[in-house]
Formats: C-alpha cells, structure tokens, sequence
C-alpha cells in the first residue's frame, strides 16, 4: 500500500501479547480491531491504481484468522465443501505472499531497530 506524500495515515495498533492467544481474539480485543471491525476506522478514501481509473480501496492483510471485512482480505478457508478452484488457489498464493513480504519487512525492521524488542510507551 502506497500513499500520496500530502496524506497523513495515522493509528493506534496494539501489537504483541502472550503466545497462547490467537491473533484474530488479539486484534478484536484491541482498539484498532474494533474500529477495524465497526468500519470506522479512519482509512484513506478509495484510489485509483496508477493507470487505471477505476477506485480501489485500502485493505489490510490477514490470515485465516481474521474475519472477512470490507477493508480486510483473509484467504479462502480450506475447511469448505469440494476443492478450491484455480483462482481461489491463485488468490491464496498471492495473497500469502503479500503476507510474508510484510511480515519479513517486520522482521528486518525489528532486527535493525532494536527499540521495537521492547515496550514503546
């Protein structure tokens, strides 16, 4: 996700807990879940694509996890009647991909920044 340098995207996350918690109960137990989950969470207004006219909104990424909201794409479930087809299958690749490139960026973040190992007040 990209944004134009005169946009200012700001918001509380509420990151980390204990390792026996799931991140779905985390993320709804958090502020910025729930205004994630009411649809009032102050995202930025629908955009188009550079050479495209056509608005596309803003998502998040998540896993299966996480519920399908309109701002928060999940992969199709694997627990479902008959097989996935080709662009559900498509879909979830992509979509997992996403998923490690930010959770590697993370992760390279942390391990340069070493502030991020522990609690920022």
């Amino acid at each position: 996700m990209s944004l134009k340098q005169e946009e200012v995207f700001e918001f509380n996350l509420y990151i980390g807990s204990y390792g026996s918690q799931s991140d779905g109960g985390i993320m709804n137990a958090s502020l910025f879940g729930k205004d994630l989950l009411n649809c009032t969470l102050d995202l930025p207004d629908d955009s188009p694509l550079p050479g495209s006219n056509v608005p596309v909104p803003f998502y998040l990424v998540g896993d299966e996890a996480f519920p399908l909201r309109p701002n928060l794409m999940r992969p199709y479930s694997k627990q479902r009647n008959g097989p996935m087809d080709q662009t559900e299958l498509i879909f979830n690749y992509r979509l997992s991909r996403c998923r490690r490139i930010i959770e590697n960026t993370f992760g390279i973040l942390v391990s340069r920044f070493r502030i991020f190992h522990r609690v920022i007040h």
